[in-house]
């Protein structure tokens, strides 16, 4: 199971997430990871949280930062098109 919890605050918003990853291979055991990052900040005024398989989430993951990269070339640091990959 994994958690993430957001609260807005006065000032800004306080985001949280566990930490953990399982790695699950057949016919061995599960590998637990206590590390992971499961929130991304994207810009100023945006963040990114992810639950679930891996496999899914890494190319969204990738996805945005690509797109963040470009926006920054283009001297747009805090602007992503919310619907350009749907």
């Amino acid at each position: 199971m994994s958690v993430i919890a957001g609260c807005s605050l006065f000032s800004g918003v306080i985001l949280l997430a566990d930490c953990r990853v399982t790695v699950k291979r057949s016919g061995r055991p599960d590998v637990l990871c206590d590390n992971a990052q499961k929130l991304f900040h994207l810009t100023d005024t945006t963040a990114f949280g992810v639950v679930g398989d891996l496999t899914t989430a890494s190319p969204i993951i990738r996805e945005l930062f690509w797109q963040r990269s470009l926006s920054h070339k283009r001297g747009k640091a805090n602007r992503l098109h919310p619907l350009s990959r749907l």
